[in-house]
């Protein structure tokens, strides 16, 4: 089985612009003969929404986004992140939409309210795991915080799950790629799981989004890392043999960056869509010849262009 990860960059708000772009690695998925396509968490909206999900009207392009995106899904597979309004109030939901029907819905059971997270303001908690048959093999799903808790892992593998796929809008800080790894190894030890971590990348206000999805197998061996801080629909085969799930891709491992790379890439893709998201046309920056103003220069040189970029240089000794 072909299966796509759509580590993709959503704009906040753009409801219609997030569709076009779930609609296009829809399809390139399919060209690409997949049985699946893995979309980040509230990919529909953007993340993270925050007061948008107190407008009324937010609810209508949202349900004119699902019926595009369903009539677009024949012959593939979806795992879509929304918000979702019901009678009861609103939830952070993953749905599996195959040929055009929502198949399974999920609502994240661990709402994050620390940091730089305030989902209880908004979402009700979900109550259960889920389970579907993904070409024959038994998978839930759950998302981002989900994880950070041993209750829903271990809700699907009581389930009978083989397989869980995580979907995340989880942001970058230093160190943050380590402690996912060293995370999803725990959840595999606890519950033996096969584990999809879909991440979002880009940059959002204050937050970046570093990608870095991956998938470790039930012997907590990482199996495929995607890059971190790039868009892409990375392809992976899925096979069971002799009921253990194998994961194998054509794409190269990408570079694992240290410490200084990481944190340089993120001040880079995070200068880039502040810029571009907010519709500035390029930055002008005062150069004072020291090394503050001289790297803040080389970033933004890298994030918007030379050409984009009007330097001032300012009087020192």
């Amino acid at each position: 089985m072909h299966i796509a990860i759509a580590q993709v960059n959503f704009r906040v708000g753009d409801v219609q612009g997030n569709t076009e772009l779930i609609i296009q690695n829809l399809d390139e998925a399919r060209r690409l003969k997949c049985a699946l396509v893995i979309f980040p968490e509230l990919a529909v909206t953007g993340y993270p929404p925050e007061d948008l999900l107190l407008r009324r009207a937010l609810y209508d392009q949202i349900q004119k986004a699902l019926s595009e995106i369903r009539s677009a899904s024949h012959d593939i597979g979806v795992i879509l992140g929304f918000p979702q309004s019901s009678s009861e109030g609103l939830y952070n939901t993953c749905s599996w939409i195959k040929d055009g029907k929502e198949e399974i819905v999920y609502h994240k059971q661990i709402l994050p309210n620390y940091g730089v997270f305030d989902e209880k303001r908004y979402f009700l908690p979900g109550q259960s795991s889920c389970l579907f048959d993904l070409e024959g093999i038994p998978t839930s799903i759950s998302i981002c915080e989900d994880l950070w808790s041993p209750l829903p892992a271990r809700q699907a593998a009581e389930l009978g799950a083989s397989l869980i796929i995580n979907i995340n809008a989880s942001p970058y800080h230093d160190n943050k790629q380590m402690e996912r790894e060293k995370l999803l190894k725990q959840r595999v030890d606890e519950t033996g799981l096969n584990i999809i971590y879909a991440n979002l990348v880009g940059g959002q206000d204050e937050l970046v989004f570093d990608g870095g999805s991956m998938i470790i197998d039930a012997d907590g061996l990482i199996v495929f890392r995607a890059p971190q801080f790039e868009e892409g629909l990375y392809l992976v085969d899925v096979v069971e043999v002799n009921s253990k799930l194998n994961f194998t891709s054509s794409i190269s491992p990408p570079e694992i960056l240290n410490r200084h790379q990481s944190i340089y890439r993120a001040l880079v893709l995070g200068v880039r869509d502040y810029v571009r998201k907010n519709g500035f046309k390029g930055a002008v920056i005062g150069l004072s010849g020291g090394i503050d103003s001289a790297l803040t220069l080389a970033i933004a040189v890298d994030a918007l262009g030379a050409e984009n970029i009007e330097v001032l240089i300012m009087p020192s000794r």
